[in-house]
């Protein structure tokens, strides 16, 4: 899907939710939040798969305290905190990257806008600094 058909299926679902009574949630919206985002989205399963095979954790006693897995970017993609001797850990955590924050802001921003009844915006970019009003793309 283009961005632009992004923009139009994200107005559409924030106007058919506003039809329905419901706001943020549903699978629809799910479904199209998950789509839109993964498009900056690492590729975890991969990087999972292809690095559990070499990674050296640290342990005692054969229990896995915690690793860390970062995509090829140098962003951290997961890590698992297995509390080891320490108690209970925390488990698998999938923190988001920076460019997955903003474009779960800039779908967040076109819902909103359309959901409270907003004029379709024209295709937008994400902002740099979330303090300035976002602009159109030429």
């Amino acid at each position: 899907m283009s961005e632009s058909e992004y923009h139009a299926a994200i107005a559409a679902q924030a106007q058919q939710d506003a039809a329905n009574g419901v706001f943020h949630t549903g699978a629809q919206y799910n479904d199209l939040l998950k789509s839109f985002v993964s498009v900056v989205s690492p590729d975890r399963k991969n990087l999972f798969n292809g690095t559990v095979k070499k990674v050296t954790t640290g342990s005692f006693m054969g229990v896995m305290h915690s690793a860390y897995f970062y995509d090829g970017t140098g962003n951290m993609a997961a890590w698992y905190n297995g509390g080891g001797g320490n108690g209970p850990g925390t488990g698998w955590c999938f923190p988001p990257n920076k460019a997955e924050i903003e474009r779960w802001g800039l779908f967040n921003s076109i819902y909103i806008i359309m959901r409270l009844g907003g004029v379709q915006p024209k295709l937008l970019r994400p902002r740099k600094n979330p303090c300035q009003p976002i602009p159109a793309m030429s």
